[in-house]
């Protein structure tokens, strides 16, 4: 019983244990994609000021004259002055803003301490080298510990440099996306330009080759933050603005195990007091409530019918529920078998009884034989004809072979019940039957057919005038063996139709009386009572066109 008390606790430990392992493992992963997406977003609209700011310079007259031909120290001064404009617009994104005049190797800068300070820069170094390669729309370079936007200034059709202009992002901006993205200090972060250069966080080389192939695959239009899981690490990424800026985040997954080893220790400090506890209250319960089961079922093993004798009961709680129960029921069980002891006096009466009243059907039988002989001997070809049917209907009735006989007897009962019948309506009846002979000895329960053929006489036939005919078929199929009554009577409505077929379909069963075979619903409840609800008989009928009874059997033989 202890045992059945900890189960439960255990695998309800186990389970709670498992999926909080793995409810910690998607947690984590959930909110670092989470904070990718965060600094992506930031990034992404950081980039699109940054471009916002290119364009609104590079349209601008005075920036266009300054760098298409020699500026004069007006010009230089007016453009100076739409720089410190656009700078400090943007200044909490910046801290630095340059013109590059490529005619005269100049750069003009501002920012916070100067208005417009003016040299002469080596660009084959430094920040301004990649406009020297071809027109740059946006590009982000690592240039001294710092981060450059940059953006070149082309004629329109030569695609000649005519000068450039960078901003330098504020060492704020980056701390702030750092700590979007590592809030803990833990892992790496990483941010790469679009040649795959570092421009803030971790050094590159932390990237084992197999991940920076990984890298590779990545795509720009991706919708959540893909991840890969590099042995110690799972390493989250994701694609800026046109590929030109790449976020990756590492997460190491010994941070994953150190809260999942936390989790798991409480959940099995407390898995471990549940069972205690479970333990301890089985014993308890154990001690006042199975004791006295226990005692019960010993009674009710040693008592016997015989010597029953009511069990005193002291209490009044479950158990002294059970032992009321008991005494009920031994009550019951002797009442039960005293009544079984006394249906069976009367069955065997009841057996000893039809015996005797055999004895009156057998008596005809013979008189019918007795008054066959006697037209044979008139020469009365007729009269010998129906005794002879008549009396093989009564012997086939007082036959005690079974409740199942085979089909050809089956069909003999009824070849003689048509006999009488023919007889009855000669001239207008005509009889066909014809059976397999692989199906002869098939099983079928007795008086199966006979209600259905008078049905078909009393309801089909005598409602017509003119000729009848009525035919009887067996064939062997592969799923059975198939009765077809049919007859060419008056059929019936749709609506009779429907109310046979319903009467087929109810639960309440018809019994047996001493006036008839009471019908088609008998005989399909007889048939499923043998041979399961698989088989049985259906009706199909038509208005003018006749009836027929179709009748599906096991292929049972007699030998079987």
């Amino acid at each position: 019983m202890v045992c059945l008390a900890i189960a439960p606790v255990l695998i309800l430990t186990w389970t709670a244990a498992d999926n909080t392992l793995s409810s910690v493992e998607k947690e984590i992963i959930a909110g670092s994609r989470t904070r990718v997406n965060w600094a992506g977003q930031y990034l992404e609209e950081l980039i699109l000021r940054f471009d916002d700011l290119f364009y609104s310079l590079q349209i601008d007259e005075l920036i266009i004259k300054a760098v298409e031909k020699e500026a004069d120290e007006v010009t230089i001064l007016d453009t100076q002055k739409r720089l410190i404009s656009a700078y400090y617009t943007h200044s909490r994104m910046i801290d630095n803003l340059d013109l590059y005049i490529h005619s005269s190797g100049e750069e003009i800068s501002v920012n916070a301490l100067t208005s417009g300070r003016i040299s002469r820069p080596d660009i084959r170094s430094g920040k301004w080298t990649p406009i020297l390669n071809g027109p740059v729309s946006l590009r982000l370079e690592e240039v001294s510990g710092s981060v450059y936007a940059l953006h070149s200034i082309n004629t329109f059709m030569e695609r000649r440099l005519l000068g450039g202009m960078a901003v330098r992002i504020d060492e704020d901006v980056i701390d702030f996306v750092m700590n979007i993205l590592r809030p803990d200090d833990e892992g790496h972060v990483l941010l790469l330009n679009e040649a795959g250069e570092l421009l803030a966080g971790s050094p590159v080389s932390i990237l084992s080759g197999e991940t920076l192939g990984w890298l590779d695959s990545v795509e720009y239009f991706a919708d959540d933050v893909p991840l890969f899981r590099d042995g110690t690490s799972l390493v989250f990424a994701k694609k800026l603005y046109k590929e030109r800026l790449t976020i990756i985040k590492t997460l190491p997954v010994e941070v994953i195990d150190a809260s999942s080893r936390r989790i798991l220790a409480a959940g099995l400090l407390t898995g471990g007091i549940l069972i205690l506890a479970t333990v301890l209250l089985s014993i308890l319960f154990s001690m006042q409530i199975s004791k006295p089961i226990v005692n019960l079922a010993r009674t009710m093993e040693e008592t016997s019918l015989l010597d029953f004798e009511h069990l005193k009961v002291n209490r009044h709680n479950e158990v002294g529920l059970l032992e009321e129960g008991y005494n009920t029921l031994m009550m019951r069980m002797r009442d039960l078998v005293e009544k079984e002891y006394q249906r069976e006096i009367d069955l065997r009466n009841a057996r000893l009884n039809a015996l005797h009243a055999q004895i009156n059907p057998h008596f005809l039988y013979n008189t019918l034989q007795l008054i066959g002989g006697m037209a044979m001997a008139k020469e009365a070809p007729e009269i010998y004809q129906i005794s002879k049917a008549v009396g093989d209907l009564f012997r086939y009735t007082t036959a005690s072979e079974g409740e199942l006989v085979p089909l050809e007897k089956e069909l003999k009962h009824i070849e003689n019940y048509l006999v009488i019948q023919e007889m009855r309506f000669k001239g207008r009846c005509t009889v066909g039957i014809r059976i397999d002979d692989s199906v002869r000895d098939v099983l079928i329960p007795q008086f199966t057919l006979q209600p259905i053929i008078e049905n078909a006489f009393e309801h089909g036939l005598q409602p017509k005038p003119g000729k009848w005919n009525i035919n009887v078929r067996a064939v062997r199929k592969k799923r059975g063996v198939l009765l077809l009554i049919s007859d060419d009577g008056v059929g019936m409505e749709s609506a009779a139709l429907h109310r046979q077929r319903a009467l087929l379909f109810e639960k309440n069963i018809i019994k047996n009386t001493a006036e008839s075979h009471i019908g088609m619903k008998n005989v399909d409840t007889r048939l499923k009572l043998h041979f399961g609800k698989d088989y049985g008989l259906k009706i199909f009928s038509s208005p003018g066109q006749g009836s027929r009874i179709v009748i599906r059997l096991p292929d049972k033989r007699g030998e079987e």
